[in-house]
């Protein structure tokens, strides 16, 4: 059986933010999946730049995971795998 996924959250093309600014807009990117009264799929992986990530690891919602290379970014609505491209 295929597993359903929503898209990736891409922010790769928002402009230079200060960390609280990163925050909201992901956040508001998120809430914006949900367009209908009917739960939608959240999206489960969140692609930065390298900038970005290195902004967001100043803060308490990235986590790295034990034993692992990978990173969370926490949100009201949910956790996303960080994917960070070049």
């Amino acid at each position: 059986m295929d597993s359903i996924t929503a898209p990736p959250l891409d922010i790769t093309t928002y402009p230079t933010l200060t960390l609280d600014d990163l925050k909201q807009r992901i956040v508001k990117d998120v809430e914006a999946t949900q367009t209908t009264r009917i739960y939608q799929l959240l999206p489960d992986v969140l692609i930065m730049r390298r900038d970005q990530f290195d902004l967001a690891c100043e803060d308490p919602d990235m986590a790295s995971m034990y034993n692992s290379e990978d990173n969370m970014w926490r949100t009201p609505l949910n956790i996303l795998e960080v994917r960070v491209v070049k």
